[in-house]
């Protein structure tokens, strides 16, 4: 599995590793919520493994796209 490393945590900068067949995993869990008409997420990490979640959204916030 992909997996988002720390590069400086001063600065908190990452690096988010993974095989191509990793990456191509990470783009197949967006299809659906590409596809669906209503609101959704996604988690692309690993809470337990990662340092930090990244979570896709779609339609959930529009509040904060139109402030």
């Amino acid at each position: 599995m992909a997996r988002l490393h720390w590069i400086d945590e001063t600065a908190g900068s990452y690096q988010w590793s993974g095989t191509p067949e990793e990456w191509e995993e990470r783009a197949l869990l967006l299809e659906p919520l590409i596809r669906k008409q209503t609101p959704g997420h996604i988690y692309l990490t690993d809470s337990a493994a990662d340092v930090a979640d990244i979570v896709v959204s779609r339609g959930e916030y529009p509040d904060l796209i139109n402030a």
